[in-house]
């Protein structure tokens, strides 16, 4: 989880030395707070959903980045997250993140959702393996999904 802040931190970093400022980024610290929370507690807190959803909307309009596609992939993010926590252990706030997500990334959404369930798989792998999970720990999905969303917006896959 440290890394996943310390990234952030040089990844906003680099936004800001590079000047090439985009306003989108500011929306990863309330999203690697939300993360952090969500590793400690299994909890994801609306408020700062709320307020990474408002600099991604605020970042999006002075970006000229926020568009259909965006608002659909929030919309359909949010519907697939609910559908999927009425069916799995997938929690309404994984899907409000998902939203936000969506909104954030856009149609870019998919690739960040895969990322995150790829690595978030293979640690689950690792925990059962080395037995330190059994295959009734709940494990946290919040930080992979920020994660893959960060990894997705700086253009790590490709």
């Amino acid at each position: 989880m440290l890394g996943l802040v310390w990234g952030s931190i040089l990844f906003l970093a680099s936004y800001f030395v590079s000047g090439a400022m985009c306003f989108s980024a500011l929306a990863v610290a309330p999203l690697v707070v939300a993360a952090y929370v969500d590793s400690i507690r299994h909890l994801l807190p609306d408020p700062l959903l709320a307020v990474a959803a408002c600099m991604v909307l605020f970042g999006g309009i002075l970006d000229g980045r926020l568009g259909f596609e965006s608002v659909l992939a929030a919309a359909c993010g949010l519907v697939v997250g609910y559908a999927a926590s009425l069916v799995t252990s997938l929690g309404r706030g994984d899907a409000k993140l998902l939203g936000v997500l969506g909104l954030w990334l856009g149609v870019d959404l998919v690739l960040g959702l895969l990322i995150a369930v790829i690595g978030a798989g293979l640690w689950s792998g690792f925990l059962l393996l080395t037995r330190r999970a059994t295959m009734a720990t709940a494990l946290p999905l919040g930080p992979w999904l920020v994660g893959g969303a960060i990894c997705t917006f700086i253009g790590w896959p490709t």
